[in-house]
């Protein structure tokens, strides 16, 4: 994709004004371009923190297509990046804005999953030319959506000590292994996969290979996924099963034994980056949702209820005050640790509200393939939710040594 992409076409919105123009600008431009019927749908606000395999039927609507191509053609999906990658170099307010005002009409906020969060990034800052003219549209269009194989069965949060393997032959890596909670892996057609090429595995971080698979030239007798079913009911996670997969070598991304840099990248943007300008937009609406129930239910005027309120409140505005960039930016893993204990503090803020009903499951099937009986309320799923967000994209422990040591300069923690 050329330089010019955003350039060659005719913009409604411009960007090249202060944020108060740009957002009546959006606002305007939501209202004329949404087709009727779409914020009725759905609850769309669900995509914007990382549920984008949710609504399968809505999105294969008339309605979610036509509104996916008005915003490809204004350029408003993956709008952060750099024009000639497909972006129109939306500043991160810009995209907040984007984010609040998709939000604010009940309509979706078209996000290209790790593709356009975590994937996209790693390929502009370390791919070759090839890789990002090849890779990078297919991410904005959509035709491409990832699945992410890093997490291993023996390993836990110690990325380092994977022992997928990859055995490069000629002009292909072979590859074998086993992965874990691979996020939607079941519906992706792609995948970006962690292996080890350096047989010596004292080489840890220095022997590993950041490899892209294409699922649908993949043999499919050797690259399987098996759904895992959780508590709440949902199968968002699978297990990965590699054996002996062949894949281009042209498919490596930074270079054989250079995956580790790699996959930083993508880690510092799976904790940080636009996602969580988005996520604090859903955040501050469920909120105030959940005080509309706090109210209906009369547990609004219930002192205790509301210093809980008061300090979910407050520590949603100085998160959404760090993200926005005004604060000091220290590292990602800040960002991360204090994100996902906030949303813990909210699941518990949910349930206090609730009071004994929040232990009672509503009647009705929850989900509708397979029969599958567990229905849970919004805010008990938000509380469910909650749960991991402390241990995925690597721990609230790992999180905390990486700003100790990294940010604060802290000694390291003695290993073994």
């Amino acid at each position: 994709m050329s330089s010019t992409a955003v350039t060659d076409v005719d913009l409604e919105i411009d960007q090249h004004v202060d944020d108060d123009q740009f957002r009546a600008q959006v606002r305007d431009w939501i209202g004329r371009h949404a087709p009727e019927g779409l914020a009725t749908m759905a609850d769309w606000s669900q995509l914007l923190v990382g549920n984008w395999w949710n609504f399968p039927e809505e999105r294969a609507s008339e309605q979610y297509t036509q509104w996916e191509q008005a915003m490809l053609r204004e350029h408003l999906i993956c709008g952060h990046w750099p024009a000639r990658f497909g972006g129109r170099d939306l500043t991160a307010s810009q995209s907040a804005i984007i984010d609040q005002e998709c939000l604010r009409a009940g309509v979706p906020r078209i996000f290209r999953d790790q593709g356009e969060a975590w994937l996209g990034p790693a390929v502009m800052a370390n791919g070759t030319e090839e890789q990002k003219d090849y890779y990078l549209p297919k991410i904005v269009s959509g035709e491409h959506s990832y699945c992410q194989g890093f997490s291993e069965p023996n390993h836990g949060s110690d990325l380092a000590a994977l022992e997928t393997k990859g055995v490069i032959e000629g002009d292909e890596i072979v590859i074998t292994g086993q992965k874990i909670w691979t996020t939607y892996g079941q519906y992706a057609n792609m995948l970006f996969i962690l292996v080890r090429t350096a047989p010596d595995t004292s080489l840890r971080h220095k022997g590993i290979s950041f490899v892209i698979v294409d699922k649908s030239t993949a043999d499919p007798d050797r690259l399987t996924f098996r759904p895992i079913r959780q508590l709440d009911g949902d199968d968002e996670f699978t297990e990965t099963f590699v054996d002996g997969l062949r894949v281009p070598v042209a498919n490596i991304i930074g270079g054989v034994n250079n995956g580790w840099k790699v996959a930083m990248t993508t880690l510092d943007n799976e904790r940080a980056g636009r996602a969580h300008s988005a996520r604090n937009a859903v955040f501050e609406a469920r909120f105030r949702a959940l005080v509309r129930e706090a109210d209906a239910r009369g547990t609004g005027a219930d002192p205790e209820v509301r210093r809980e309120m008061l300090d979910v409140y407050s520590e949603l505005q100085a998160l959404k005050y760090w993200s926005s960039g005004k604060g000091r930016r220290a590292h990602e893993s800040v960002e991360k640790l204090v994100g996902s204990l906030w949303a813990q503090k909210f699941g518990h803020l949910a349930m206090t509200v609730l009071g004994e009903q929040g232990a009672v499951r509503p009647e009705g099937v929850g989900r509708k393939d397979e029969g599958f009986d567990y229905r849970l309320n919004p805010w008990q799923f938000a509380y469910f939710q909650s749960l991991s967000g402390t241990i995925a994209s690597g721990s609230s422990e790992i999180q905390r040594n990486i700003i100790a040591e990294r940010v604060l300069g802290m000694p390291r923690e003695a290993r073994g």
